[in-house]
């Protein structure tokens, strides 16, 4: 559990040097940022809504709090510094040349985080592989799978909406 705890600061400082070269503008931050923790919040609240589901609930900032040794209250300022991250990645990769509507990109951008979490991120924190190490293994893949399509769903239509709005405004002046 030791390793799992420096595992998220060691990925932000690995990330951190790898986006070195990537090109990040701020026709893509402005709206990556709002979209992050709009989608980060509905996320938040479609897991520990699950119950109403008969899926297990997942509390994601006391999760991402316990998983770096820190309270619930760091875990939830994490859990929002994550998913802003998260989206500004989405910004930095989502391309506008594939013709598909961006809320496409977003569910399948939140597939493969969700991928990522079951495969690597989840045995670090003890969850085991796809869950299997949980009290409901199939709950809580199911838990967390529709909680990353709510995430990145909503991170597609938010940051979309707020792209067409920037440019509107933009043609306007």
């Amino acid at each position: 559990m030791l390793y799992a705890r420096t595992f998220f600061p060691r990925l932000a400082v690995e990330a951190t040097e790898k986006s070195k070269g990537m090109k990040l503008q701020g026709k893509d931050i402005v709206p990556a940022v709002p979209a992050g923790l709009v989608a980060t919040a509905a996320m938040t609240v479609v897991m520990l809504m699950a119950p109403l589901a008969g899926l297990p609930a997942i509390n994601l900032p006391r999760v991402v709090g316990w998983s770096v040794g820190a309270p619930l209250s760091t875990g939830l300022v994490l859990n929002f510094l994550l998913g802003v991250a998260l989206a500004l990645l989405f910004g930095a990769f989502y391309s506008r040349q594939i013709a598909v509507s961006v809320w496409v990109h977003g569910v399948v951008f939140g597939v493969a985080l969700w991928l990522v979490l079951q495969i690597v991120v989840g045995p670090l924190i003890g969850w085991g592989l796809f869950a299997s190490r949980t009290p409901s293994p199939l709950g809580t893949l199911l838990t967390s799978l529709l909680g990353h399509l709510v995430f990145g769903w909503t991170l597609g239509f938010v940051y979309e909406r707020i792209r067409l709005r920037m440019q509107s405004h933009s043609l306007t002046r």
